[in-house]
């Protein structure tokens, strides 16, 4: 008995251990993990309230279509440092301030497939929730919305057992700015990392000459200021797209076919998903019901030495239709079964079904639906090659040793194709489903169980290779089935069906998405953020065309600039940025190989 057996005695362990258990909020986790959001240390804990702060004062400004001015202040009060992120953005209402900045895990892009610099609510009301946990001082927020003839001002902190904000200063205020975001926060920190800081402000105006940036910290005589470029416009507009096919997993293809309004799978997929029409859509329910339904081996027509008479077969099924109506009707399938290259069953029900509409309408005599499936089942039969597995096997032999003999590579001799087809075609002769329906995983076992018994039995060597090119022949050779597909609401309840669905999709070839979602520098704007703030000799950017990964779409763009004061013994400065924001605080730095 442990030590925490024998203290708890007859109450038990589950009903003390169930006792002391509860939800903690979101705000109380982070408080306690604040590490991973980048508040690990005093140094880094400024860096990232910086770029949080930054971050959301240029997504706000360029949403409104306006131009970015920031104001960033660090000042020393002894105990702590007090930072101040002011902005000419658009504003917010009253009623949002305070869930922006003392609501973790509140904002409006996170759902958005488009661009943007932040999207999971966290970045700002995290550094709101350090500051308190440190200083223990409330956030100082002044916003005037724009169009608005006052400003708000808020005192709040975050709540951390509720993740909600409490409010301490509500009050209306005047400000001198049109419109705008004014934030001020204090907290436990040091400048050890200011030459990052330093890096993060030039490097976000490096990759954004749109804004204008303002920078003051302790050590500095003068403000660092940032001009944007003459030339700089506003990025382009985004809109937000639909997920790629290939872009969703598992998990979220059944919450998106439980949530949709389509009854029809084709339906689903043209209304839940970029690039997809109809003809796109046809392909992806092709592919799945070859996953979900199996293919059908097709089989070649009977040839003029073959003792099979399809024609004969179809007439015998059919009574009481008249002569000729029965002559044109068996006629009219076995010709157009001889004409073909291979029919599948499915096929085969078609030709039956287009030969018995053609002699209604010709003779006014009507095959119904029991005449048809006779007929079909007749002409099936024959096909094979009989009722009996034997002849059904040595029918099919010779067909499967074209395929297997075509598959493999010279050096198999005539007896080992002649054994793996044997085996095939006996297979295929004692298949419960007639119809011949197979998955490729059940194709690939038929063709491993002949392969291991032509090698057991005849001492010969089917390797791997040789077994995939099989498989993949008679694929080939089969047909993808007509059957209807399950509905939306079959699929969502059935996750096997959902995850054949997902490779049906990922397996189809689509369109990349769209790339209205993003909104790339461009080369010209990429030259003037590097010469604005370089003093060099050469300059060169370039663009390159829209990829994807994972069905998002991305755009990469690269520019250099060498010579002139940027001339340091062979040292090379590489800034990395992703959504126009630096991902290091710091350049990396490496040497020029010769």
């Amino acid at each position: 008995m442990t030590p925490m057996q024998s203290t708890l005695g007859d109450q038990g362990i589950a009903e003390e251990l169930a006792e002391s258990q509860r939800q903690i909020s979101i705000a109380e986790f982070f408080e306690k993990n604040k590490h991973m959001l980048g508040f690990d240390s005093e140094a880094r804990a400024l860096v990232t309230a910086v770029k949080e702060g930054v971050d959301n004062s240029l997504d706000a400004c360029e949403e409104a279509d306006i131009l970015p001015d920031i104001f960033v202040e660090i000042s020393d009060k002894g105990d702590y440092y007090r930072l101040v992120i002011e902005d000419n953005g658009p504003g917010i209402t009253k009623e949002q301030i305070p869930k922006v900045f003392g609501k973790l895990l509140y904002g409006s892009r996170f759902h958005k497939r488009e661009q943007s610099r932040g999207q999971q609510g966290i970045g700002i009301s995290a550094a709101v929730l350090y500051s308190q946990l440190t200083s223990g001082k409330p956030a100082k927020i002044t916003s005037r919305a724009r169009g608005r003839e006052d400003a708000q001002y808020f005192e709040l902190i975050i709540d951390t057992d509720t993740n909600e904000p409490e409010i301490s200063v509500d009050e209306t205020t005047t400000w001198d700015r049109p419109h705008g975001t004014r934030i001020e926060i204090e907290m436990e920190a040091n400048m050890r990392a200011r030459k990052s800081l330093h890096e993060y402000i030039s490097q976000t105006a490096v990759v954004n000459p749109h804004a204008r940036i303002e920078f003051v910290e302790p050590s500095l005589d003068e403000p660092l200021k940032f001009e944007r470029a003459d030339d700089a416009q506003l990025p382009a507009e985004t809109e937000e797209i639909r997920p790629h096919p290939h872009g969703v997993e598992l998990g979220t293809l059944l919450k998106m076919l439980d949530a949709t309004d389509s009854y029809s799978v084709s339906g689903f997929l043209q209304e839940e998903f970029t690039r997809v029409g109809q003809k796109t859509a046809d392909g992806v329910l092709d592919s799945f019901r070859d996953r979900y339904f199996g293919r059908e081996m097709a089989w070649r027509p009977p040839q003029v030495h073959e003792d099979v008479d399809v024609e004969a077969a179809v007439r015998a099924a059919v009574a009481n239709k008249g002569k000729e109506a029965t002559k044109a009707f068996s006629s009219a399938v076995a010709e157009v079964v001889a004409d073909g290259d291979r029919v599948a069953h499915s096929e085969l029900r078609d030709i039956v079904a287009a030969a018995a509409d053609d002699v209604e309408s010709e003779f006014g005599t009507t095959f119904g639906s029991t005449v048809r499936e006779k007929a079909l089942d007749a002409g099936w039969t024959a096909l094979l090659g009989g009722e009996d597995d034997e002849a059904v096997r040595d029918r099919l032999s010779a067909d499967l040793y074209g395929l297997v003999d075509a598959a493999t590579s010279t050096r198999k001799d005539d007896a080992t194709v002649e054994g793996v087809a044997g085996r095939l075609a006996s297979a295929f002769a004692r298949a419960e489903d007639r119809r011949h329906r197979y998955t490729h995983a059940d194709l690939q076992d038929v063709v491993d169980r002949a392969a291991d018994n032509t090698e057991e039995y005849d001492d010969v060597t089917f390797g791997e290779t040789a077994r995939e090119n099989v498989v993949e022949a008679l694929w080939s050779a089969m047909v993808t089935v007509p059957d209807d597909v399950p509905n939306v609401s079959d699929i969502a309840a059935d996750r096997d069906a959902a995850s054949e669905l997902l490779e049906a999709m990922r397996a189809t070839d689509i369109i990349a998405p769209p790339t209205g979602c993003l909104a790339p520098i461009t080369e010209d704007l990429v030259l003037s953020g590097l010469k604005k703030e370089f003093d060099a000799d050469f300059f060169a950017a370039a663009t390159r065309d829209a990829a994807v990964h994972g069905g998002d779409p991305f755009i990469v763009e690269a520019g250099i600039a060498y010579g002139g004061d940027l001339e340091d013994g062979g040292a090379v400065d590489v800034m990395r940025f992703a959504n126009r924001v630096p991902l290091s605080t710091s350049a990396g730095r490496v040497r020029r190989r010769t």
